[in-house]
Parts: C-alpha cells; sequence; structure tokens
C-alpha cells in the first residue's frame, strides 16, 4: 500500500467520514480481526468509540451533529505493525489529515500521536491537553487521549475517555487564538 513500506503487498485501509469534519480521531493500527475480515473500524475499539459517541449526543445538538472523521495512523500489521511501518505510513496519514481538514484531531494512544510527528515517549504527560500540529502548513488542534485498549482493559477510564470526545467537540466550536 504504502511504497518503501516493509508490508507494501498487504491490503491497508483508508480512513472514512465527512470531508471536511469537526473531529478526525486517528487511531494507532487495524486490529487483526479487521484485517481478516477486510472490514476497517469494524472491531470492539469502534464499539467503544460509537458508544461514547453516543453518551455525549445525549448532552444536546453540538455533541449529536459533529462531523467525523476515522482514521488509521498505521493502515496494515494489526497487532504486528513495527515502527517502520509506522514510518512510512506518516505521510499518507498527514495527506488524509489535509483532505479532511478537522477543527481538532484526537489521536487515541502513543502510536497515533507519534504519527503526527510530535516527539513523546508516554502519552500521560500530554494525555488530554491541547496541542497543536503543522501539517502542510496549516496549524491543527490536538488533542491525544488513551488508546482504546486500554479503556477496555480497565472500565474505569471510560468516564475519561469519554470526556476527552466531548472537550474535542468543544474545541471545534472554539476558535483559535494567536
Amino acid at each position: 500500500m504504502c511504497a518503501g513500506c516493509p508490508r507494501f503487498d498487504e491490503r491497508g485501509f483508508m480512513g472514512k467520514g465527512a470531508r471536511p469534519c469537526d473531529v478526525l480521531f486517528l487511531l494507532g493500527n487495524p486490529a487483526d480481526s479487521e484485517l481478516d475480515r477486510n472490514r476497517p473500524f469494524s472491531g470492539r475499539a469502534m464499539s467503544v468509540l460509537n458508544s461514547a459517541i453516543a453518551d455525549i449526543a445525549k448532552e444536546g445538538d453540538r455533541y449529536r451533529n459533529f462531523t467525523r472523521y476515522i482514521a488509521y495512523s498505521t493502515r496494515c500489521g494489526g497487532e504486528k505493525a513495527d515502527t517502520l511501518a509506522r514510518e512510512k505510513c506518516a505521510p499518507q496519514v498527514l495527506q488524509e489529515i489535509h483532505t479532511a481538514q478537522p477543527k481538532v484531531i484526537v489521536p487515541l494512544g502513543l502510536d497515533a500521536v507519534k504519527a503526527l510527528g510530535l516527539k513523546v515517549t508516554r502519552l500521560g504527560n500530554i494525555s488530554g491537553r491541547e496541542l497543536t500540529v503543522m501539517v502542510s502548513g496549516i496549524k491543527y488542534r490536538v488533542l491525544p487521549s488513551m488508546n482504546i485498549n486500554q479503556v477496555m482493559m480497565d472500565t474505569g477510564l471510560y468516564n475519561t475517555f469519554r470526556n476527552d470526545i466531548r472537550r474535542a467537540v468543544d474545541y471545534a466550536y472554539k476558535p483559535i487564538l494567536g
């Protein structure tokens, strides 16, 4: 799929959703089950994300009607995605962001944060904090959140995860200062 990638011959998945969008959710990589079934954005992680979106939709029109786009930071590889594959996917992911024109990017997990070119080693240092990133000369708001797999392993994190999504929608409607 991506020239120069060691997994070039594997099927990869492009993102889906509204373009332009209010919020772009950037996941790490497709699950093995999604690759096996050739059905992107259909695994358990998507169920958790969809539940959080449905929960905040009950809070008013802004949360019910925001537009979204969902993409993977590594398009193939499932659980075996490696650093080289992530590096080779990065230019395509950045192009996809540029095409989707999100008001806010929500990278879900450390791999997704790194795909944006942010140099971090621990997600805990930046999770839930508003950052900015330049993509093709355009400044984007970024609100990192946890990897959905963490939420699935520790359901006590669900409220924090849902609140991060709510905050991302709020940021999408807030003007950029400076």
